[in-house]
C-alpha cells in the first residue's frame, strides 16, 4: 500500500523519493505507531496495489481513506459521503467502510476508525484476489506469493508444510503467528528469491533461513526477540532485507553490511 501522510514517510519512502510498497504486516506495524502516536492529521490516504514479480496492480476503486474537521454534525457526514461517490457504482462500492470523517480532537475515535480500517482487510484481501484470478488468469497457488496476505490465523507450528511449494519463487506467509520453527523452509532454497515473512512472537532462531542461497528479497515481520541476522552472512544474493518490529539479541546490523538496500524498523 501506499500512504499520504507526512508522518509516516520516513516508514513508506525510499532515499530517493521513490514510494515502499509495503507488505501488509508493515502495514499493520505502521497501523499501530499512528494509533500510539495519536495525533491526528488533517486527512490520511491508503491506497492499496498487489505487487507481483510481473506486474503492479492498483486497487483505487478499493482506497481507504480518514479525513478530520475541527468541528462537525451530522449534515456535514453526509455531505462528505455525497460527495466521495463517483458517478461509476464500481467506486462507491463499500464506501461507509472505507471513508470516514471524524473530529479532530476526538482521540478515541480516530483510534477506532484505524481499527475498522485494519477490519475492513478481511473483505479487501479477498476482493483482491478475486480480481487477480478473474482479471490475470493467476492460478489459486499462485495467489500466495505476491505482496497481499492471504492466509489468517494460519495454525501451523513448523514449514514441513511446505514441501508440494518446492519450486516457488515467490513466498508470501502472513499472520502465521503460531509459527514456532522455521525447520522444513529450506525446501525452497533451490528456486526461492522472494519472501515476506510474518512469523508472530515465537521464533527466537531463524537460521534456517541461511539454506536460502538464493533469496533477492527478504522482508519479516516479527514482534518478539530473534536471536541474531547473522543467517543472513549465507545469503549471496540478497538485495534487499526489510526487518519490521522485533528486538535483536545480538544487536549487531554488520551482519547487513554487503545488502544493498536495509530498512530495520524497531
Amino acid at each position: 500500500m501506499v500512504y499520504k501522510n507526512n508522518i509516516i514517510d520516513a516508514y513508506t519512502k525510499l532515499k530517493n523519493g521513490a514510494n515502499h510498497y509495503v507488505s501488509i504486516p508493515e502495514f499493520l506495524y505502521l497501523m499501530s505507531k499512528l494509533k500510539s502516536n495519536g495525533s491526528i492529521q488533517k486527512s490520511i490516504s491508503f491506497n492499496p496495489f498487489y505487487e507481483h514479480k510481473d506486474f503492479l496492480l492498483e486497487i483505487d476503486e478499493r482506497i481507504l481513506y480518514i479525513e478530520s474537521r475541527d468541528s462537525l454534525n451530522e449534515i456535514d457526514t453526509k455531505k462528505f459521503y455525497e460527495s466521495q461517490k463517483c458517478e461509476e457504482d464500481f467506486y462507491n462500492v463499500d464506501i461507509e467502510k472505507r471513508y470516514f470523517l471524524i473530529q479532530r480532537d476526538d482521540v478515541t475515535e480516530y483510534k477506532k476508525t484505524l481499527d475498522r480500517i485494519i477490519s475492513y482487510l478481511d473483505e479487501l484481501i479477498p476482493y483482491i484476489l478475486q480480481r487477480l484470478k478473474s482479471e490475470y488468469n493467476i492460478k489459486e497457488v499462485d495467489l500466495l506469493f505476491g505482496n497481499v496476505a492471504i492466509v489468517k490465523n494460519f495454525s501451523v507450528k513448523d514449514c514441513t508444510f511446505m514441501k508440494p511449494m518446492a519450486k516457488l519463487e515467490y513466498l508470501g506467509l502472513s499472520y502465521f503467528t503460531k509459527l514456532e520453527s522455521l525447520n522444513g523452509i529450506e525446501v525452497l532454497a533451490p528456486t526461492l528469491r522472494y519472501l515476506d515473512l510474518d512469523t508472530g512472537s515465537k521464533i527466537y532462531d531463524h537460521s534456517h533461513l541461511k539454506t536460502l542461497k538464493k533469496l533477492e528479497v527478504l522482508r519479516i515481520t516479527h514482534k518478539g526477540i530473534i536471536k541474531s541476522l547473522d543467517f543472513i552472512q549465507k545469503m549471496p544474493m540478497l538485495k534487499e532485507l526489510v526487518v519490521v518490529g522485533p528486538k535483536l539479541e545480538d544487536n549487531n546490523l554488520s551482519y547487513c553490511n554487503h545488502i544493498p538496500t536495509v530498512r530495520i524498523w524497531r
